[in-house]
Order: C-alpha cells, then sequence, then structure tokens
C-alpha cells in the first residue's frame, strides 16, 4: 500500500509542486487587487497596480513558495545540478545562438504570412504586441527613469529565465517526463504550456513555443536545469538588446 502511495507521489509530485508555484502567487496577487479597490486610496491603489509592483511581488511569491517547498521537500526537488555555473554557461552558447536564430526567422517568416493572409486586422494587430516586459522598459528609457530601466532589466534577464526554468523545465517536464517520454511528448506539451502563458501577442506565444522546444530539449539532455537557464538568460538578453536598439532606431 505504501509502495503504491509512493509512485503515485513520486510521478505527480513534479505537476503538485508546478501547479503550487503558479496557483499560490496568482491567489494572493488576485487577493491583492480585490482588497486594494475596496480599502486603498486613490495613489495606494495606483501603486498596488503598478505593473513593477505588481511583477516584484509575483516574483516574491513564485521563490518564496519554491525555497519553502524545497525546505519541506529536500530531497524530491533536485533540479540543479552541482556543476560549475560557468562550465554550464559555456556549454549554453551554441543552443542560445541556434534557438535565438531559428525562433527569430521563423518568427519573421510567420508575420509575413499573417500580413499575406485575408486574416482580420485585429488577428494582425494581436500578432505584433510585444512583450508587455519590454514595453515598461522602453517607456522607463523614454522617460529617462534609471531604476526603473535597471529593475526591468534585471528582472527580464535574470529572475524571469530561472524562474521560469523552475516552474516549466523543473517541475513540469519533470512530471510530465514520467508519463509521456516517448516522440518527445513532454518537450512538446512543456513548450506549448510555457507558451500559453507568454500569449498576450501571438507572436510572442510563437516565438516562446519554439524557443520552449530548445530549452526543454536541454532539460532533457542533461537532466538538470542548469543551462536551459543560461540559454534562456542569453536569449531574453538578445532579445532585450534587439529590441532597444529597434526602440532607438525608431525614436531617431
Amino acid at each position: 500500500m505504501k509502495t503504491g502511495i509512493y509512485r503515485i507521489w513520486y510521478n505527480i509530485r513534479g505537476l503538485l509542486f508546478f501547479l503550487a508555484v503558479l496557483v499560490i502567487p496568482a491567489l494572493f496577487l488576485f487577493i491583492t487587487k480585490v482588497v486594494s479597490d475596496r480599502c486603498a486610496t486613490g495613489r495606494l491603489n495606483v501603486f498596488i497596480r503598478e505593473p513593477l509592483f505588481l511583477i516584484t511581488l509575483n516574483y516574491l511569491l513564485i521563490f518564496g513558495v519554491y525555497f519553502i517547498l524545497k525546505k519541506i521537500f529536500t530531497i524530491q526537488i533536485c533540479l540543479f545540478s552541482a556543476e560549475n555555473w560557468f562550465v554550464t554557461m559555456g556549454k549554453a552558447f551554441r543552443p542560445a545562438l541556434i534557438s535565438f536564430f531559428v525562433g527569430f526567422v521563423s518568427l519573421i517568416a510567420i508575420i509575413q504570412i499573417f500580413e499575406i493572409l485575408p486574416l482580420p486586422e485585429s488577428v494582425k494587430s494581436w500578432m505584433k504586441i510585444p512583450n508587455q516586459g519590454y514595453l515598461e522598459l522602453f517607456d522607463g528609457i523614454n522617460d529617462k527613469n534609471a531604476l526603473k530601466i535597471m529593475i526591468w532589466f534585471c528582472y527580464i534577464i535574470v529572475v524571469a529565465p530561472v524562474a521560469e526554468e523552475i516552474i516549466f523545465r523543473g517541475f513540469l517536464q519533470d512530471s510530465l517526463g514520467k508519463f509521456l517520454n516517448k516522440f518527445n511528448a513532454d518537450v512538446i506539451i512543456t513548450s506549448l504550456i510555457f507558451s500559453l502563458f507568454h500569449i498576450n501577442s501571438l507572436s510572442n506565444a510563437l516565438y516562446s513555443f519554439i524557443i520552449g522546444i530548445f530549452l526543454s530539449l536541454e532539460r532533457k539532455k542533461s537532466g538538470y536545469i542548469n543551462v536551459s537557464v543560461w540559454v534562456h538568460v542569453m536569449i531574453n538578453f538578445t532579445g532585450l538588446f534587439y529590441g532597444i536598439l529597434v526602440n532607438y532606431l525608431s525614436n531617431n
């Protein structure tokens, strides 16, 4: 009986951790918004609804839940290898370069196809909406708000890749891999779910799906998320650099 229960726990623990890291912060943020609408004054309500405050609170909650789970289930949660981080960084350059190139070229091609097809203008517009984090960073640049720029830069380049790799390639893919390991089904489903969390625009979701495939393959190859974290960091940095360059050229 105990063996059967442990087997079930072993197979679904990653999925439960995945849900916990997503649901608990989301629930807390929802309650925060509701309370602010009913109780907060004008300025306080504006501050609480500021994207920078919400994303900061969200990341604090995500990492808080992760460390609590890791403290309770020390043996079961082993997402990072003991390999030197500079060594894993070296391993990430090639897959980062390939995945960014494939994702970028594929996205440009898909956008051009959407332009040619007789689709509603609303769909074409949805295709072109940029990443929300990038928009916030560009607002900081245009407003010459150095603090806002540094915080968003840190979130996009460092915090988001680590958090998303823990959630998707760490917990979710670990669980799916125990049931759907054939034909890389775990890789495809993880990437699909990953893309749905980036669906503020269709282009962002499609790009995230393509990049997610490469990230999940790296995680599957090594068994840990060290390399996929570095790949994610490099891709976000490259994409952000490109976005800043385009934003600068368009304003000048």
